[in-house]
Parts: C-alpha cells; sequence; structure tokens
C-alpha cells in the first residue's frame, strides 16, 4: 500500500506578519495557524522559489546585521551583506536540486560564480588553486572534470537527492496545473532524460495541502508516462491561499 503523504520539511520563518514584497506587490506573508504555528502563506505558487530566498536572506544576513554580528561566507569568509550576497542551491538546480532551506546556503557572488553546479568540496579546491596561481586553464580542467563527476553521481544513484527529504506517494494526490506543452523543448528533454536514466530529473516539491511548488515537469511528465507513485518533497508550513489574502484585503 503507497505511502500517505508526510510532512518532511519545515522552513524556518521569520517573525508572524513578516511580509516578502517586490517592488510594492505583496507576494507571501508569515502568519500563525490554528494550532499556533508559524505558516508561509503565498498568494500564489509561482511566487514560492522568490519568497524562500528572500525569507532566507533575511534570516542568515538581514537580521543578523541588525543584531550587531557579521555574517561572512563560509567558502572565503568574506563579510557578506545585501550587496554582495547570493543565496545559492547546494544541489545545483540543473541536478534536481529543490528550493527548501535544507538545501540554501547564503554565500558571496564570487563564491557563488565559482561554484556553479559543482559539489562544496569543489570551490574549496578551486579557492586553493587561485591561492597556489594554478594556471587557469588547470582549473577549467578540474571544474569540467568536477562537474561531469558529479552529474555520473547522480545518474549512477539515480538522484543526489537525501533520501530523508523525500516521501513515495501516489501521483494523483499531487495537485497541479495541467496545461503544459508537451512538445516544448523543455518537456522533451524531460522526457529524453527519464527514458535515458530511468528517473525525474528535477525535484517535485509541494505545500502542506499537497499544491504543487516546484517539479511541474517532472509532475506533467509523471502523468504523461501514467506513472502511480513520485517521490517528492513536502513542506509542511508553506501553503498557496490566495483567498486567505482576497479575505483581509491584502
Amino acid at each position: 500500500m503507497p505511502n500517505e503523504i508526510r510532512s518532511t520539511v519545515k522552513f524556518n520563518l521569520p517573525k508572524e506578519g513578516y511580509k516578502v514584497k517586490s517592488k510594492g506587490h505583496l507576494l507571501a506573508m508569515v502568519t500563525v495557524d490554528e494550532n499556533g504555528e508559524k505558516v508561509l502563506k503565498l498568494k500564489n505558487r509561482i511566487y514560492y522559489m522568490a519568497s524562500i530566498i528572500n525569507i532566507q536572506n533575511a534570516i542568515q544576513v538581514k537580521e543578523p546585521i541588525k543584531n550587531g554580528e557579521i555574517p561572512r561566507c563560509p567558502y572565503c569568509g568574506r563579510e557578506l551583506d545585501p550587496r554582495n550576497t547570493t543565496i545559492d542551491h547546494t544541489i545545483p538546480r540543473s541536478l534536481g536540486g529543490p528550493t527548501i532551506q535544507e538545501n540554501l546556503e547564503v554565500i558571496c557572488d564570487v563564491c557563488n560564480s565559482l561554484k556553479g553546479s559543482l559539489k562544496p568540496s569543489d570551490v574549496y579546491k578551486i579557492r586553493s588553486m587561485f591561492e597556489q596561481k594554478v594556471p587557469l586553464e588547470t582549473i577549467k580542467n578540474f571544474k569540467y572534470n568536477a562537474r561531469k563527476q558529479y552529474f555520473n553521481e547522480m545518474i549512477e544513484n539515480k538522484g543526489i537527492i537525501p533520501k530523508e527529504w523525500l516521501v513515495n506517494v501516489p501521483v494523483k494526490k499531487v495537485r497541479g496545473n495541467k496545461n503544459i506543452d508537451l512538445n516544448s523543448l523543455s518537456f522533451r528533454n524531460a522526457e529524453n532524460f527519464y527514458y535515458n536514466y530511468g528517473f525525474l530529473r528535477n525535484t517535485i516539491v509541494v505545500d502542506k495541502k499537497d499544491m504543487l511548488l516546484e517539479g511541474r515537469l517532472s509532475f506533467a511528465l509523471a502523468r504523461e508516462l501514467n506513472l502511480k507513485n513520485v517521490d517528492i518533497i513536502k513542506v509542511s508550513n508553506v501553503d498557496v491561499d490566495l483567498l486567505w489574502f482576497t479575505y483581509r484585503g491584502l
């Protein structure tokens, strides 16, 4: 019997009332549910990534600075501020890395540029090469081979997402937009990847009510292939709820 969908990930959220805005437009807001638990309400699922990145930056950079602390890049030790800060997917999005706090790291813009789709351990090696004045061509070859090795590791293990983040559920329980162009290049690429390697490349992420947040192509492909079950990440304290905002005039 398939596993029931259960909470697998829970975000650390700012205080109640925290608002995520973009160009004056409200995207999301932190509220408290009937159990006294903080929940991130989203106006639309398309605001998910922007909202989570905003919150991660607030928690790890802006709040520490307000408290007189000095956040630093974990790779180079550079002092971080809103001007040089980036949010990196530790497991790269190109390899299926999801936008969840466990997979996000605040680093400086220079180290983010170095990392790309590499492992964190490779960034340290590259920085060491620069310090030792290793020829640029040697560094370039190292990055190429490291990316190739990381990709091969994903293929060999049929994914590199930690198992503790995932739960296997029936595809029919995931609520998502079914209107996707099955003839688009992006969909065909996702389909070819599945046929070549036997698993969905991009991780499916859903909110507390099983609404699709990320992994739209994987979800569409799972439906098209009539897969019965699929591995997902469920975020227990994120809720897509336009009516909540409408009723409050937000």
